[in-house]
Protein backbone atom coordinates (compact mmCIF):
# COMPACT_ATOMS: atom_id res chain seq x y z
CA UNK A 1 0.00 0.00 0.00
CA UNK A 2 1.33 3.45 -0.88
CA UNK A 3 2.31 5.62 2.04
CA UNK A 4 1.20 9.25 1.89
CA UNK A 5 3.55 11.98 3.13
CA UNK A 6 2.64 12.89 6.69
CA UNK A 7 3.22 15.91 8.86
CA UNK A 8 3.12 15.11 12.55
CA UNK A 9 3.87 17.02 15.72
CA UNK A 10 7.27 17.60 17.25
CA UNK A 11 7.05 14.19 18.86
CA UNK A 12 9.19 12.44 16.28
CA UNK A 13 8.48 8.88 15.26
CA UNK A 14 11.85 7.19 15.05
CA UNK A 15 12.02 4.48 12.42
CA UNK A 16 13.97 1.28 12.67
CA UNK A 17 17.60 1.73 11.65
CA UNK A 18 17.73 -1.45 9.57
CA UNK A 19 18.38 -0.56 5.93
CA UNK A 20 18.23 -2.39 2.67
CA UNK A 21 20.98 -1.77 0.08
CA UNK A 22 20.57 1.66 -1.49
CA UNK A 23 20.79 0.47 -5.06
CA UNK A 24 18.41 -2.49 -5.09
CA UNK A 25 16.17 -0.54 -7.50
CA UNK A 26 19.04 -0.32 -10.01
CA UNK A 27 18.24 -3.85 -11.12
CA UNK A 28 16.25 -2.50 -14.09
CA UNK A 29 18.10 -3.71 -17.17
CA UNK A 30 17.87 -0.53 -19.24
CA UNK A 31 19.17 1.73 -16.44
CA UNK A 32 17.09 4.63 -17.73
CA UNK A 33 16.31 7.90 -15.96
CA UNK A 34 13.21 9.83 -17.05
CA UNK A 35 13.33 13.63 -16.62
CA UNK A 36 9.94 15.32 -16.89
CA UNK A 37 9.39 19.08 -17.11
CA UNK A 38 6.97 21.64 -18.51
CA UNK A 39 9.98 23.76 -19.53
CA UNK A 40 12.05 22.62 -22.55
CA UNK A 41 15.01 24.59 -21.15
CA UNK A 42 14.93 22.98 -17.70
CA UNK A 43 18.42 22.81 -16.22
CA UNK A 44 17.76 19.19 -15.23
CA UNK A 45 17.98 18.24 -18.90
CA UNK A 46 21.60 19.41 -18.93
CA UNK A 47 22.66 17.79 -15.67
CA UNK A 48 26.21 16.72 -16.38
CA UNK A 49 26.56 14.11 -13.67
CA UNK A 50 23.57 12.19 -15.09
CA UNK A 51 25.20 12.05 -18.52
CA UNK A 52 27.19 8.88 -18.02
CA UNK A 53 27.63 5.79 -20.23
CA UNK A 54 25.69 3.54 -17.85
CA UNK A 55 22.68 5.89 -17.71
CA UNK A 56 20.16 6.31 -20.52
CA UNK A 57 18.43 9.69 -20.20
CA UNK A 58 14.83 10.10 -21.35
CA UNK A 59 12.99 13.45 -21.41
CA UNK A 60 9.32 14.27 -21.71
CA UNK A 61 6.62 16.88 -21.09
CA UNK A 62 4.25 15.89 -18.23
CA UNK A 63 1.43 14.57 -20.41
CA UNK A 64 0.14 11.27 -21.77
CA UNK A 65 3.42 10.73 -23.61
CA UNK A 66 5.41 10.91 -20.37
CA UNK A 67 3.03 8.44 -18.76
CA UNK A 68 3.40 6.08 -21.73
CA UNK A 69 7.20 6.34 -21.60
CA UNK A 70 7.23 5.57 -17.87
CA UNK A 71 5.04 2.49 -18.34
CA UNK A 72 6.92 1.23 -21.38
CA UNK A 73 10.52 1.95 -20.35
CA UNK A 74 10.21 1.27 -16.61
CA UNK A 75 13.02 3.71 -15.70
CA UNK A 76 15.08 3.22 -12.57
CA UNK A 77 14.23 6.77 -11.49
CA UNK A 78 11.89 9.61 -12.50
CA UNK A 79 12.85 13.24 -11.82
CA UNK A 80 10.10 15.81 -12.34
CA UNK A 81 10.58 19.57 -12.45
CA UNK A 82 7.38 21.32 -11.35
CA UNK A 83 7.27 24.74 -13.02
CA UNK A 84 3.80 26.27 -12.78
CA UNK A 85 0.76 25.94 -10.50
CA UNK A 86 -1.13 24.29 -13.37
CA UNK A 87 -2.29 20.71 -13.16
CA UNK A 88 -0.07 18.99 -15.74
CA UNK A 89 2.83 18.20 -13.42
CA UNK A 90 0.69 17.12 -10.47
CA UNK A 91 -1.58 15.11 -12.78
CA UNK A 92 1.48 13.19 -13.99
CA UNK A 93 2.30 12.29 -10.37
CA UNK A 94 -1.25 11.01 -9.93
CA UNK A 95 -0.97 8.93 -13.12
CA UNK A 96 2.21 7.29 -11.81
CA UNK A 97 0.61 6.49 -8.48
CA UNK A 98 -2.56 5.14 -10.08
CA UNK A 99 -0.97 2.45 -12.24
CA UNK A 100 0.54 -0.77 -10.91
CA UNK A 101 3.44 -0.68 -13.38
CA UNK A 102 4.69 2.76 -12.28
CA UNK A 103 3.69 3.34 -8.67
CA UNK A 104 6.88 1.70 -7.34
CA UNK A 105 9.30 3.70 -9.53
CA UNK A 106 11.22 6.20 -7.33
CA UNK A 107 10.17 9.81 -7.95
CA UNK A 108 12.10 12.99 -7.13
CA UNK A 109 10.15 16.27 -7.37
CA UNK A 110 11.90 19.62 -7.81
CA UNK A 111 9.41 22.16 -6.48
CA UNK A 112 9.07 25.97 -6.34
CA UNK A 113 8.02 27.48 -3.01
CA UNK A 114 4.41 28.18 -4.09
CA UNK A 115 3.82 24.51 -4.92
CA UNK A 116 5.49 23.00 -1.87
CA UNK A 117 2.28 22.24 0.01
CA UNK A 118 0.60 20.62 -3.01
CA UNK A 119 3.73 18.60 -3.77
CA UNK A 120 3.70 17.25 -0.23
CA UNK A 121 0.50 15.35 -1.02
CA UNK A 122 1.96 13.50 -4.02
CA UNK A 123 3.58 10.07 -4.03
CA UNK A 124 7.09 11.58 -4.40
CA UNK A 125 9.95 9.87 -2.57
CA UNK A 126 11.99 13.08 -2.28
CA UNK A 127 11.05 16.77 -2.48
CA UNK A 128 13.74 19.31 -3.40
CA UNK A 129 13.18 23.06 -3.40
CA UNK A 130 14.14 25.74 -5.89
CA UNK A 131 16.64 27.16 -6.54
CA UNK A 132 18.04 23.66 -6.82
CA UNK A 133 21.32 23.07 -4.99
CA UNK A 134 23.65 20.73 -6.83
CA UNK A 135 24.85 18.91 -3.72
CA UNK A 136 21.36 18.09 -2.45
CA UNK A 137 20.24 17.03 -5.92
CA UNK A 138 23.30 14.80 -6.18
CA UNK A 139 22.60 13.27 -2.76
CA UNK A 140 18.96 12.58 -3.65
CA UNK A 141 19.78 10.90 -6.95
CA UNK A 142 22.55 8.80 -5.40
CA UNK A 143 20.00 7.20 -3.07
CA UNK A 144 18.55 5.41 -6.07
CA UNK A 145 21.42 5.25 -8.61
CA UNK A 146 25.04 4.07 -8.17
CA UNK A 147 26.66 7.32 -9.32
CA UNK A 148 30.33 8.21 -8.67
CA UNK A 149 31.39 9.28 -5.21
CA UNK A 150 30.83 12.68 -3.70
CA UNK A 151 33.35 15.25 -2.53
CA UNK A 152 32.18 15.01 1.07
CA UNK A 153 31.16 11.43 1.74
CA UNK A 154 28.39 10.77 4.21
CA UNK A 155 28.88 7.73 6.41
CA UNK A 156 26.11 5.56 7.81
CA UNK A 157 26.16 6.69 11.44
CA UNK A 158 23.32 6.63 13.98
CA UNK A 159 23.67 9.56 16.42
CA UNK A 160 21.08 11.34 18.53
CA UNK A 161 20.53 15.00 17.63
CA UNK A 162 18.69 17.48 19.85
CA UNK A 163 17.31 20.43 17.92
CA UNK A 164 15.43 23.57 18.84
CA UNK A 165 12.95 25.24 16.49
CA UNK A 166 10.76 28.15 17.50
CA UNK A 167 11.57 27.64 21.16
CA UNK A 168 10.51 23.99 21.11
CA UNK A 169 12.88 21.09 21.59
CA UNK A 170 12.80 17.80 19.67
CA UNK A 171 15.13 14.94 18.89
CA UNK A 172 15.90 12.66 15.95
CA UNK A 173 18.55 10.14 15.01
CA UNK A 174 20.87 10.49 12.04
CA UNK A 175 20.81 8.14 9.06
CA UNK A 176 24.15 9.43 7.82
CA UNK A 177 26.70 12.09 8.72
CA UNK A 178 29.45 14.13 7.08
CA UNK A 179 31.49 17.21 7.93
CA UNK A 180 28.92 19.28 6.01
CA UNK A 181 25.65 17.95 7.34
CA UNK A 182 23.40 15.05 8.29
CA UNK A 183 20.16 13.31 7.34
CA UNK A 184 17.79 13.09 10.31
CA UNK A 185 15.16 10.35 10.39
CA UNK A 186 11.72 11.81 11.10
CA UNK A 187 8.15 11.79 9.81
CA UNK A 188 7.93 15.55 10.32
CA UNK A 189 8.20 17.50 7.06
CA UNK A 190 9.82 20.90 7.63
CA UNK A 191 9.87 23.67 5.01
CA UNK A 192 13.11 24.10 3.08
CA UNK A 193 15.27 26.79 4.64
CA UNK A 194 14.02 26.12 8.17
CA UNK A 195 16.78 26.92 10.64
CA UNK A 196 17.44 24.65 13.60
CA UNK A 197 19.75 24.93 16.60
CA UNK A 198 21.51 21.55 16.76
CA UNK A 199 23.26 19.77 19.64
CA UNK A 200 24.88 16.34 19.40
CA UNK A 201 27.61 14.24 21.00
CA UNK A 202 30.25 12.08 19.35
CA UNK A 203 31.11 8.69 20.91
CA UNK A 204 34.11 9.06 23.20
CA UNK A 205 33.81 12.87 23.31
CA UNK A 206 32.38 14.44 26.45
CA UNK A 207 31.82 17.94 25.09
CA UNK A 208 28.61 18.67 23.19
CA UNK A 209 28.90 19.93 19.62
CA UNK A 210 26.60 22.82 18.81
CA UNK A 211 25.80 24.60 15.55
CA UNK A 212 23.02 26.06 13.44
CA UNK A 213 21.46 23.80 10.79
CA UNK A 214 19.42 24.57 7.68
CA UNK A 215 16.92 22.15 6.12
CA UNK A 216 18.05 21.62 2.52
CA UNK A 217 15.91 18.66 1.42
CA UNK A 218 13.13 16.42 2.67
CA UNK A 219 12.22 12.82 2.01
CA UNK A 220 8.61 12.00 2.80
CA UNK A 221 7.97 8.57 1.33
CA UNK A 222 10.26 5.56 1.28
CA UNK A 223 9.99 2.39 -0.76
CA UNK A 224 13.67 1.49 -0.35
CA UNK A 225 13.32 0.33 3.24
CA UNK A 226 14.72 3.59 4.61
CA UNK A 227 12.98 6.01 6.96
CA UNK A 228 12.05 9.44 5.68
CA UNK A 229 13.37 12.66 7.13
CA UNK A 230 15.24 15.90 6.48
CA UNK A 231 18.65 16.69 5.05
CA UNK A 232 20.31 19.35 7.23
CA UNK A 233 23.36 21.42 6.30
CA UNK A 234 25.61 22.53 9.17
CA UNK A 235 26.30 26.23 9.64
CA UNK A 236 28.74 28.06 11.95
CA UNK A 237 30.35 24.86 13.30
CA UNK A 238 33.42 26.05 15.21
CA UNK A 239 36.90 25.14 13.94
CA UNK A 240 37.47 23.05 17.07
CA UNK A 241 34.22 21.10 16.61
CA UNK A 242 34.94 20.73 12.88
CA UNK A 243 38.29 19.11 13.67
CA UNK A 244 36.70 16.74 16.19
CA UNK A 245 34.00 15.76 13.69
CA UNK A 246 36.55 15.14 10.93
CA UNK A 247 38.66 13.01 13.28
CA UNK A 248 35.64 10.97 14.37
CA UNK A 249 34.55 10.35 10.76
CA UNK A 250 38.07 9.31 9.73
CA UNK A 251 38.27 6.82 12.59
CA UNK A 252 34.80 5.48 11.84
CA UNK A 253 35.67 4.97 8.18
CA UNK A 254 38.93 3.19 9.03
CA UNK A 255 37.13 0.82 11.41
CA UNK A 256 34.52 0.09 8.75
CA UNK A 257 37.22 -0.78 6.21
CA UNK A 258 38.96 -3.11 8.69
CA UNK A 259 35.75 -5.05 9.32
CA UNK A 260 34.85 -5.61 5.69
Amino acid sequence: MRREPRSVGLEIALADSTRRPLFHLWRRANRAVLIVSESPTASLFNSEFLRQPEIRLLTAYPDDQATEIARREQPALIIEDLVSPGHAGLAFCAELAGHSSTRSIPLILVVPADLWEQAGHTRADVLLGKPLEHREFFDAVRRFLPLPGRRTERLNINLRFIFTMGGRVAQAFSRDLSTKGTFLKTDRILPLGTRLDLRFCLPGVQEVLECRGVVRCTSSTQRTGEPGGIGVEFENLSDHDQERLESFLDQHQQRSLLHR
